[in-house]
């Protein structure tokens, strides 16, 4: 927080010690856009630059940012010459709001506050966007096991915290399927994780389904208490247990839950039919004649060994209910 109050105090001097003087270039607004996009990504390491220039900052005003982002010991009148004022300003002001909003969210992301996350609050909370911005590992069979423990751990403690009318939460079903024989967890490139062939596969051949491995939680603070104790135990896993979870009803016109594979299930990536940049689906949730998805999965056309399973997301999750459990 200290850091970032300090670099709009920075800021807001440089826009009120700084005076125009010549005329801008023609291409001052492309390049004053870079200077202050590389600045806003480097803010900790210029600021700590900008600290040493200004003698402890005692002298922000001698601090300039060129086009390349970098920090010089020239008087701040001359980043208003090369850029012109408007533009300054305008990028300032617009770095300056960006550092406000992430503020407000951070003051309205207090622990303390926890039980009233949203989905997205927890999103933001566990830093899940910075998670995905790089590759995420496959997890090792250990990792199933462990996070398994740690759920019937959890279910324990949680009856103890006070009196519910139903079940809080619970495994879907007592069945096991071994996926492996049709596929395989893999890297997908630009989709992260996902589950490759390891077979030809046959339109309508079941290709998973629910099993004793997916959870679904009949109250949306429960599965938010789990996702705390999961961060806890290993943080390091807490975005992945939160994009694995969905939204549905199990039956028409039944009340909303929250479902949860815990099993390589859960890297099905999305696909969509006839739309511009996704890659069609190949399964599908329910035989081609059924009313409704009962979370068993199928082939919808032939699969070749080696392709990548896909499926519309849209057919059995409910993407925007997440308020109805609570978050």
């Amino acid at each position: 927080m200290m850091k970032r109050t300090l670099l709009l105090s920075s800021l807001a001097l440089l826009v009120a010690c700084g005076t125009s003087a010549a005329a801008a270039p023609a291409d001052y607004e492309s390049k004053m856009q870079a200077a202050l996009d590389n600045y806003a990504a480097h803010s900790d390491e210029i600021l700590q630059r900008a600290i040493k220039v200004g003698n402890d900052g005692a002298a922000i005003d001698s601090v300039e940012i060129d086009a390349n982002g970098d920090v010089t010991s020239s008087s701040s009148a001359a980043l208003y010459a090369e850029f012109g004022s408007a533009a300054v300003n305008t990028a300032l002001d617009r770095i300056n709001k960006e550092i406000e909003q992430q503020d407000l969210l951070e003051e309205t992301l207090d622990p303390e506050m926890w039980a009233r996350f949203s989905y997205w609050d927890l999103h933001d909370f566990f830093g899940c966007e910075k998670a995905f911005d790089s590759p995420r590992p496959l997890w090792t069979d250990q990792q199933w096991y462990d996070v398994w423990d740690l759920y019937h751990e959890f279910i324990e403690e949680d009856k103890k915290d006070g009196p519910f009318t139903k079940v809080r939460a619970y495994q879907f079903s007592k069945d096991y399927m071994d996926l492996s024989q049709n596929a395989i967890p893999f890297q997908s490139g630009e989709k992260g994780r996902g589950l490759q062939a390891v077979r030809d596969i046959k339109a309508g051949e079941m290709v998973f389904k629910a099993t004793n491995n997916t959870i679904v939680f009949n109250y949306g603070h429960t599965w938010r208490k789990l996702l705390f104790a999961v961060n806890e135990r290993d943080p390091s896993i807490t975005c992945d247990m939160h994009v694995w979870s969905w939204v549905q009803d199990l039956y028409d016109g039944g009340p909303m839950k929250i479902v949860m594979d815990l099993d390589s299930g859960s890297l099905l990536n999305e696909g969509r039919d006839n739309v511009k940049g996704w890659d069609p689906p190949n399964v599908q949730c329910g035989l081609p004649d059924a009313t409704r998805c009962d979370m068993d999965y199928y082939a919808y056309r032939d699969i070749k060994k080696g392709d990548e399973l896909l499926i519309d997301y849209r057919e059995f999750a409910f993407l925007d209910s997440w308020p109805a459990m609570g978050l």
